[in-house]
């Protein structure tokens, strides 16, 4: 399931930030959308539900070998 939609990070706290999810993305993923990995790298976050974190690995890694850098 591609997917594109911009938010707004939320202030929980005096020093947390948050965002919340789409639910079309959490009613495709169902259960596997509760618990979430978090990979980063080169100014790229990528939060992959349970099952995808491999294939998020990837992405994230030829994401960050064809990136522009400043």
């Amino acid at each position: 399931m591609a997917y594109k939609e911009t938010r707004r990070l939320v202030k929980f706290g005096a020093a947390s930030r948050g965002i919340t999810l789409p639910k079309p993305w959490l009613d495709y993923h169902g259960d596997k959308a509760l618990k979430l990995t978090l990979l980063g790298g080169g100014g790229i976050l990528v939060l992959a539900p349970q099952g995808y974190e491999e294939t998020a690995r990837r992405l994230l890694d030829k994401a960050e070998s064809e990136a522009v850098r400043p």
